[in-house]
């Protein structure tokens, strides 16, 4: 979702799902994509690259230049998403899941919070999209 609300105006991209649902009211939006960002800040910062870039001469600087072609172990990311695709809950029964009796209710992300799912928010979290409050919001053109 980040890619596509970054990308949103490049050419011959039509947006589909979320970006056309018209229950997806723009403060979910502006939440939506807080979590996207918070998401990649987190693994960031969670998993920190710790390993020493090495400086070599070359030719035409009188600096040394940093070595960037280091040999990383990546994780298998195939098999990560063939375990997502086979362990995902199905998107017709997501929609149709109901909701239990006993289940508590969460107020929703978007409203004006201090908690969201019984956490404090962040200081990231500035209510992104929703009008009227001290956060980012977009005033209309006059023409």
């Amino acid at each position: 979702m980040l890619r596509k609300a970054a990308f949103h105006d490049y050419p011959g991209y039509v947006p589909t799902g979320a970006h056309t649902d018209a229950n997806n009211t723009h403060a979910s939006r502006w939440t939506h994509l807080g979590h996207c960002v918070d998401i990649l800040l987190q693994n960031i910062q969670c998993n920190a690259n710790t390993e020493v870039i090495t400086l070599a001469w070359v030719e035409g600087r009188t600096q040394p230049w940093p070595d960037f072609s280091v040999n990383r172990k990546c994780r298998d990311f195939e098999a990560i998403y063939k375990w997502q695709l086979e362990n995902s809950v199905d998107a017709g029964k997501f929609d149709r899941m109901p909701i239990p009796h006993d289940a508590y209710v969460w107020p929703a992300p978007w409203e004006n919070r201090e908690s969201e799912l019984g956490e404090k928010l962040g200081k990231h979290q500035k209510q992104e999209g929703v009008l009227g409050q001290a956060g980012h919001q977009h005033t209309k053109r006059h023409e």
